[in-house]
């Protein structure tokens, strides 16, 4: 419902003049919520390749569907999305995924959103919550409030990877690939798919400085603590072996 109306606004001609007041009326997060849950998860991608790429914001989503596919996937919707939708596709499409360290993942959202992000959104989102930090480790501090980091994580790019992934806490995905381990993951996805082999060196996640100079001891123990969920299903710690 929400789709098509979003449809028939656009078409209408009267988007310049709803939008604005929609944006005055609707929370920054209830607008972002409605704007990734309230979609048919299924896109061009999906269907013409009969998968399901769940793409979890800041792992290198938009490198791993163009390796793969040559395009490039629609919004991070969660794997319950893709089931209610349309049950018989779950079942009949290749379902995957890639997670990424949370300390690295978490360090690689701020410091997307602190640029602007992508879309208005994001913009007004770095703006509210981000720009009144001098620094990423004062962002983490102020974390230990449970208010302010309930609404940053309900954001879609800090949303906890087990969020996306786990349906009544399980997995049902048929592969979990990893960013640090992207060479291996996308090779076996190719060969479970028929699609023939490439090099792969470029796809990566968008940044490549090192996240463990930007904590200090005391954000790491609260990205820990609020991410615990997903160290304890990913199987990450701060310091990789």
């Amino acid at each position: 419902m929400f789709q098509y109306g979003r449809t028939v606004v656009a078409k209408s001609g009267l988007k310049n003049y709803i939008q604005p007041v929609y944006r005055s009326v609707v929370p920054l997060l209830m607008r972002d919520r409605l704007a990734r849950e309230c979609v048919n998860p299924y896109s061009e991608l999906e269907n013409a390749n009969q998968v399901i790429f769940v793409h979890i914001p800041k792992n290198a989503g938009n490198g791993v569907a163009k390796s793969l596919f040559d395009m490039t996937p629609k919004g991070h919707n969660y794997l319950s999305q893709y089931r209610s939708a349309d049950p018989q596709k779950y079942v009949d499409y290749f379902r995957f995924a890639f997670s990424r360290n949370i300390w690295s993942r978490f360090y690689s959202a701020y410091a997307y959103l602190k640029k602007g992000g992508f879309g208005v959104y994001d913009q007004e989102f770095s703006r509210k919550y981000l720009e009144r930090y001098a620094s990423f480790t004062d962002f983490v501090h102020a974390m230990e409030d449970d208010v302010l980091a309930s609404k940053i994580m309900s954001w879609t790019h800090f949303i906890p990877q087990s969020r996306f992934i786990l349906i009544d806490g399980r997995n049902e995905l048929d592969f979990l690939g990893s960013v640090e381990d992207m060479s291996a993951s996308i090779s076996y996805i190719r060969e479970r798919l028929g699609l023939p082999q490439r090099d792969v060196s470029r796809v990566n996640a968008s940044d490549s400085r090192d996240y463990r100079y930007e904590y200090d001891a005391r954000s790491v123990d609260i990205v820990g603590r609020l991410y615990a969920d997903d160290a304890e299903l990913l199987g990450y710690t701060f310091h990789p072996e």
